[in-house]
C-alpha cells in the first residue's frame, strides 16, 4: 500500500488543531489515516503553500519528494494527481522547459509504466511536471514523440464524438463562458488539435455544441467563417448529396456530421485581419468530407474545383 504518512521524523500529527504526539512515526502515521478526508486534504494543502512559499513558485513533484512533508504519493491518493493537487491550491503547475530529446523520452516510458498504456497529451498535462509544449517544441507534435519514443501513437479518430463534444459542455460550466482553444490545453482532457480534425476546426466543434464561437480564438480567418457559415454549410453538404465526396460515407455513416472543407484555405482570403467572406465561402471553394477524408487531404490541390479535389484524391487512395 502506498505511504500516505508525513516523511518528517516528527511524531507529531500534522493536523491543524490535533494535538495527539507518538512514540514513533509509525504512530502518527496510523492515526493521520483516521483524520477525515477534508481534515488529510486541509493538511496536504498547507503543506504545499508553505513549500510554494519557501521557492517563490509551484513546486514539481521531485522538490515535494524531496524537501515537503508529504510524499507526491500522497498527494495522488487524495487528489487523484499532483496536478489536481496543485489546482486544489490555486497554483499552476510548474513544467521543466529546455529538456534533452533522452529526457523527454524517459518521462514518456516512465508514465507508460506506470499507467499500463501508452500515454496522451492530457496524460503529461495531469501527471508529469514536464509540458506538452516541450515535446511539440523539440518533435513537432505529440504524435512525433511518441513515434519517435518507440510507440504507435493513440489515434484520436476512435474517441466518441459525443465526449469531446462533452468535454466543451463541462468547460463552459466550469468557466461560465464558451471555452477557447487555449482552454482546452489547460484545463481540458483533449487536444485542440483532436478538435481540429474531428469537426474541421474548433469553432465548428463549439457550434455542434450548440455554443457561438469567440471570434478571437485563433484569429478571425482560421475560426469564424462568416454570420452565414451554418447555411452556407448545409447547402454544400445539400449539393453533395450528403456524402463525402471522396469516399462516398454517407452523412449518416459519420460522427457527428460531415465536414466542408475550404480547397483553398479560409487564411488566404485574409487582408489586414479583415476575411474576405464571399470568395472564401463560394461554392466553388468548398466540398463535403468525411472526418477522415478531410483530415487526410487538408492543404493539398489548393487551386482546385470540387470535381477536380475528388478526383485527385480518389486517386491518391486509389478509389
Amino acid at each position: 500500500m502506498a505511504d500516505s504518512s508525513p516523511k518528517s521524523d516528527c511524531s507529531h500529527c500534522p493536523v491543524d488543531g490535533c494535538e495527539k504526539s507518538f512514540s514513533s512515526r509509525h504512530g502518527a502515521r496510523i492515526h493521520f489515516r483516521y483524520h477525515t478526508d477534508v481534515e488529510k486534504q486541509a493538511t496536504l494543502l498547507d503543506a504545499l503553500a508553505e513549500l510554494q512559499n519557501n521557492l517563490g513558485r509551484s513546486p514539481t513533484p521531485d522538490e515535494m519528494d524531496k524537501n515537503g512533508p508529504f510524499s507526491v504519493t500522497t498527494y495522488q491518493n487524495h487528489f487523484s494527481s499532483w496536478v489536481e493537487a496543485l489546482r486544489a491550491a490555486g497554483l499552476k503547475p510548474h513544467r521543466k522547459t529546455d529538456l534533452s530529446e533522452a529526457e523527454l523520452f524517459d518521462e514518456i516510458h516512465r508514465l507508460r509504466d506506470e499507467l499500463g498504456r501508452i500515454p496522451t497529451a492530457p496524460d503529461i498535462r495531469q501527471y508529469s511536471d514536464y509540458s506538452v509544449q516541450s515535446y511539440r517544441g523539440k518533435f513537432g507534435s505529440w504524435n512525433n514523440a511518441l513515434s519517435e519514443a518507440g510507440y504507435q501513437p493513440t489515434s484520436f479518430r476512435h474517441i466518441d464524438a459525443k465526449d469531446l463534444i462533452d468535454e466543451i459542455h463541462r468547460l463552459h460550466d466550469l468557466l461560465g463562458h464558451v471555452p477557447k482553444t487555449d482552454h482546452m490545453d489547460e484545463l481540458g482532457k483533449y487536444g485542440k488539435s483532436t478538435y481540429r480534425v474531428r469537426f474541421g476546426s474548433w469553432a465548428e466543434a463549439v457550434r455542434i455544441a450548440g455554443y457561438q464561437p469567440r471570434r478571437n480564438d485563433e484569429g478571425p480567418w482560421n475560426l469564424y467563417y462568416g454570420p452565414d457559415w451554418t447555411s452556407q454549410r448545409e447547402e454544400i453538404i445539400q449539393r453533395d448529396n450528403e456524402q463525402c465526396r471522396v469516399c462516398k460515407k454517407s452523412r449518416s455513416e459519420v460522427s457527428p456530421d460531415l465536414n466542408v472543407h475550404h480547397i483553398t484555405p479560409a487564411r488566404e482570403f485574409v487582408s489586414n485581419d479583415s476575411p474576405d467572406f464571399e470568395p472564401m465561402n463560394h461554392p466553388s471553394n468548398l466540398i463535403a468530407l468525411c472526418c477522415e477524408c478531410h483530415h487526410s487531404f487538408e492543404g493539398l490541390w489548393r487551386d482546385s474545383t470540387p470535381d477536380q479535389f475528388a478526383h485527385n484524391a480518389k486517386k491518391a487512395i486509389r478509389f
